[in-house]
């Protein structure tokens, strides 16, 4: 670890800016074909309603004192839950709302690095998910080279509904349902849980087939796809609990210094 840091220059947008959206998701991407590294902030609205997202491009060089700001015009778009977004093969993701008349849809939001296009992909099956419906909190997560979109059905099962997107077409196939050990509701109540803790984390996929996953930020459990059983290795659920579990990914603890990595050289 070499211990840098980057500053990086803020964005000249305050004369042309809604100051009452505080709400922005940010993404760090990379586009393999032109070797650049790209900042991503979303959304800023305009003063006018616009609805704009602002990119920073890192110089050839890798540092901040040539690379430049940019904006360019998106859908009416708002990020949801987590608000960074997620890197795979040239493109950012990012879980949200989408405005449609007066109407907000659940949908996710696809940065292409290298064009900095953006195009709106629909959820499994259903196209645009309302909010409020049977599964109703999403969250999406990078795991063994794909994509893979999470759902919880607050209404009925009390299962984790797993989809695995193809990137060739932006389709889904259903992988599996995750059933839960325990009714969350007995510990908490289902706002609190919204907000909080409708997450499923991918953490190992074992030889056998089974996946190791971390519900709730609270407990570890062992799925397995053959028989559609869990199982609870690590029981932290009481109430008031206030610790969070999330499990962080290191590929490696060795690297050049930061303007070597972001630069065109590298």
């Amino acid at each position: 670890m070499t211990n840098e840091y980057m500053e990086v220059p803020t964005v000249d947008c305050a004369m042309n800016f809604d100051h009452h959206m505080h709400h922005h998701g940010y993404g760090f991407g990379f586009s393999p074909n032109i070797k650049q590294y790209k900042i991503v902030r979303i959304p800023r609205v305009t003063t006018n309603g616009l609805f704009v997202a602002d990119i920073f491009t890192f110089d050839t060089l890798g540092t901040c004192s040539i690379g430049k700001w940019t904006s360019v015009s998106i859908m009416p778009f708002t990020t949801i839950g987590r608000n960074d977004g997620f890197y795979l093969n040239g493109r950012l993701y990012w879980i949200g709302s989408l405005v449609v008349g007066r109407v907000n849809s659940h949908c996710l939001l696809c940065f292409d690095v290298e064009h900095e296009n953006f195009e709106e992909i629909c959820f499994p099956g259903v196209g645009r998910q309302p909010v409020g419906t049977l599964v109703s909190c999403f969250e999406i997560q990078v795991f063994n080279g794909s994509l893979y979109l999470s759902g919880f059905d607050f209404e009925s099962c009390w299962d984790f509904h797993v989809w695995k997107m193809m990137e060739q077409d932006c389709s889904w196939t259903k992988e599996f349902v995750v059933p839960l050990l325990f009714h969350p509701r007995a510990y908490y109540s289902r706002d609190y849980m919204i907000s909080k803790f409708y997450h499923l984390q991918f953490i190992k996929a074992f030889e056998d087939g089974k996946f190791l996953f971390a519900v709730f930020q609270m407990e570890l459990i062992l799925y397995d796809p053959k028989t559609k059983k869990t199982e609870a290795l690590d029981h932290k659920l009481y109430h008031g609990i206030e610790e969070k579990l999330w499990i962080y990914e290191i590929d490696s603890f060795n690297f050049g210094s930061i303007p070597n990595i972001l630069g065109l050289n590298s």
